[in-house]
């Protein structure tokens, strides 16, 4: 019994740290690739942030975030990236849990300082 209990609470705390909010950090790389064909636009960034959230065991790029431009959210969160690099403000990011296949971390969410 108590190893059953010591995995449930090992799995959850795990789970609990995959998504969530970044420390501040300023935007030190901005990449865009078209990967998997025409429409699938990739923003790959770096920040400098001290904490990050995302499974350290599939997210290995720990200042390394990604997401894909694909409708009017996605676009206005491009703007205020691009916006943060250009005043270079810091910034927050939230964070799915979802690693790309490069070790970046899936961001969904930006807060400029």
């Amino acid at each position: 019994m108590k190893k059953i209990l010591f995995s449930l609470i090992f799995i959850v705390s795990q789970t609990c740290f995959a998504s969530g909010w970044t420390g501040s950090g300023k935007i030190t790389e901005l990449n865009h690739q078209q990967l998997g064909g025409a429409g699938s636009n990739q923003i790959f960034l770096k920040v400098s942030v001290d904490q990050n959230p995302s499974s350290p065991e599939n997210c290995i790029v720990r200042d390394g975030f990604f997401f894909e431009v694909t409708d009017d959210r996605t676009e206005r969160l491009f703007t205020i990236l691009l916006s943060s690099l250009m005043a270079n403000r810091e910034i927050k990011l939230f964070v799915t849990g979802e690693c790309h296949a490069w070790g970046y971390a899936r961001l969904d969410g930006v807060i400029l300082n």
